[in-house]
């Protein structure tokens, strides 16, 4: 029992399409990925160094170094992590 493949030029134009169809996707799905992580790094950096400058900014004023700027950094971690938690399971109060 033999089987008998014809595969016409259109099969293949057709093939070939769907797996460049399929890369393309799955480019499209590592760039989205890629770029969330990115964003995610840069949030929780950002928010860790706000809060670093605003608890110096605190020591300078009220002279409690160095606990402004450990109370700031503590915040600046916590309040990134919040953001990444929001964004990564689209919660919304």
């Amino acid at each position: 029992m033999g089987y008998n493949i014809e595969l016409t030029l259109i099969d293949v134009w057709l093939a070939r399409g769907r797996a460049d169809a399929m890369a393309s996707d799955d480019k499209k799905q590592w760039l989205a990925a890629s770029g969330l992580v990115l964003g995610l790094g840069i949030n929780l950096a950002a928010t860790t160094v706000v809060g670093l400058v605003l608890g110096k900014m605190a020591d300078a004023w009220l002279g409690t170094s160095p606990w402004g700027v450990v109370a700031g950094i503590i915040l600046g971690v916590l309040s990134g992590i919040w953001s990444a938690y929001k964004r990564i399971t689209g919660f919304r109060p």
